[in-house]
């Protein structure tokens, strides 16, 4: 028979067993860190150019890792996302121009090195936009060492636009604002469409100018890929604002054309504190009336001849 002792033992051992097997799986599974630097390469290259350039590569981790390098084209969305994709053949892809001499490397722990590369466009390269990235996968240098596993890939997007006929075509679109506001901040937001065939990154200034005040608004540039829409947005942090404003959107492409602007119309009135103001004067007022009703008022003159009149009576 077993006892209620010996009973406990054998759960406490199962549920040691379960622990050590679950947190050994746990480790073996744990991820480990790579740290790459500068994330994004943008030039500007002719056909039958060549460019060199380098990404440096970091190992974070106390213990030694072995680096694996590889190649993926890229394929642009809307709000600037990305896909990689391994296929060789795309209309903007730019992997099979990308070079390299070594698939991978060994960094000692907190060894940092840079990874150096090629860009050679053909005679033939289509002009516009083509990208791909140069990715980084870092793994335990020694299989047997508990704790260590894979880490994910992570590495330099590299956007090219091949010269020659690139079309820069862009359109301000879905401008967005309320129509009318009692306080600030005032919030814009407006998509821009590439209607080119290269990526761009479009600057320019929000311009709201009211009656009594003006502001002009900056965005950071980010990349639009070709067919794509992205959102760019800009916020006045004003507290107290009155309309009507006329906000104006104005865009260009860095060495391409200005856009078309775009403009709508902002109604702003605080009229909470218009009403508690407007209820403030209208007691002055009243309780000046009231006063004047109850009280007579005499100038200092008036009252010296009334007292002046009152003594000569009595003296008489």
């Amino acid at each position: 028979m077993i006892s209620i002792t010996n009973l406990k033992k054998f759960f406490l051992g199962f549920f040691l067993i379960l622990t050590f097997l679950g947190l050994g799986s746990f480790l073996a599974k744990a991820d480990i860190s790579i740290t790459v630097y500068p994330l994004t390469h943008k030039l500007v290259l002719s056909p039958g150019q060549e460019w060199e350039g380098s990404t440096t590569v970091v190992n974070p981790n106390d213990f030694a890792m072995k680096v694996k390098v590889e190649k993926e084209n890229i394929v642009g969305g809307a709000e600037g996302n990305i896909s990689l994709t391994g296929e060789e053949l795309s209309q903007y892809g730019l992997m099979n121009w990308l070079y390299y001499d070594e698939n991978e490397f060994l960094l000692q722990p907190k060894q940092s090195r840079e990874f150096h590369y090629k860009v050679k466009i053909p005679d033939n390269a289509p002009p516009g936009g083509h990208y791909a990235a140069i990715l980084f996968k870092g793994e335990s240098a020694e299989e047997t060492q508990s704790g260590i596993g894979i880490s994910g890939r992570t590495g330099t997007v590299i956007l090219v636009e091949v010269t020659g006929d690139v079309v820069k075509k862009a359109e301000i679109t879905n401008i967005s604002a309320p129509q009318f506001i009692t306080h600030g901040p005032l919030e814009v937001s407006f998509k821009i469409k590439n209607e080119g065939n290269s990526y761009i990154f479009p600057e320019g200034k929000v311009i709201i100018s009211g009656i009594f005040q003006k502001k002009e608004l900056s965005w950071e540039p980010r990349i639009v890929f070709p067919g794509f829409e992205r959102t760019f947005s800009v916020k006045w942090n004003r507290t107290y604002l009155f309309g009507p404003f006329k906000v104006t959107v104005n865009a260009l492409i860095p060495n391409g054309p200005a856009l078309e602007p775009v403009k709508i119309t902002v109604w702003a009135f605080p009229y909470q504190e218009a009403i508690i103001i407007l209820l403030i004067l209208i007691l002055i007022i009243w309780g000046i009336k009231t006063f004047k009703k109850k009280f007579k008022l005499v100038k200092v003159s008036d009252l010296e001849k009334i007292s002046t009149e009152k003594k000569e009576n009595l003296e008489k």
